[in-house]
């Protein structure tokens, strides 16, 4: 019963080490996630009409088995792949006895909820269509539960991004194919006509760049952002 309780209070203090860290690094770079989504912003408000030709270009509409691929990438980048990776990485740190394989578990479920908090600020109020919604492009103002409102940026690509660059940065050998499924799930979500290129873009910048202030949180992090002072 001791050894238990003690080894949960190791899991939990790992677990405050890495928000704590990463938070650290974040904080500091809130003007750079606002850059990142004003940015992606502007060019949608200046080219939403390129925006929208170089997603037909993209989409295969017609080809039913790549559709058939991009939902199951959907389907399995939704955060659920993210905690499927933790869920290996803890157990073999933990039977192993490795706490940075547990350090990157935490990275990994860390940053999705971080990024999940971030990206709904944006994506809940700014209130972009679309592709599939009728109504002319641009963006609405809030839409808290009109999911045809939620395009930009991409819940999928933000969530996607995040934990494999947090990974990429900790274990540069495991976060590769990671960075590769991201980068899958993101185009899935322009194959089934979810997004727009410039929703996936900015989603997929916004969770980098998240992932790597708690990748960066990892002992022994092959990729490290330096700690600022906060200019909050």
């Amino acid at each position: 019963m001791n050894s238990s309780s003690t080894s949960a209070r190791r899991f939990w203090r790992e677990a405050l080490s890495i928000w704590r860290l990463g938070m650290a690094r974040l904080l500091p770079r809130w003007w750079q996630i606002l850059l990142i989504v004003g940015v992606g912003a502007a060019l949608v408000l200046l080219g939403s009409a390129w925006d929208n030709q170089l997603l037909q270009r993209i989409r295969q509409s017609d080809h039913e088995p790549l559709t058939l691929t991009a939902k199951s990438l959907s389907f399995w980048g939704d955060v659920i792949w993210a905690v499927m990776l933790a869920a290996v990485l803890f157990i073999v740190g933990w039977k192993f006895g490795c706490p940075r394989w547990r350090q990157i578990a935490w990275a990994i479920l860390i940053s999705v909820l971080a990024s999940t908090i971030i990206l709904n600020c944006f994506r809940l109020t700014l209130g972009r269509p679309r592709p599939t919604n009728p109504v002319a492009d641009g963006f609405y103002g809030p839409h808290l539960r009109d999911h045809k409102y939620h395009s930009f940026p991409s819940g999928h690509a933000t969530s996607a991004f995040a934990p494999a660059v947090a990974v990429a940065a900790a274990a540069p050998l495991i976060g590769a194919p990671c960075l590769l499924f991201a980068g899958c799930v993101s185009w899935s979500r322009l194959q089934l006509n979810q997004h727009h290129p410039l929703d996936v873009a900015t989603g997929a910048a916004l969770g980098s760049l998240i992932g790597l202030c708690f990748g960066s949180a990892v002992q022994g992090a092959r990729f490290r952002m330096r700690r600022k002072k906060s200019r909050l």
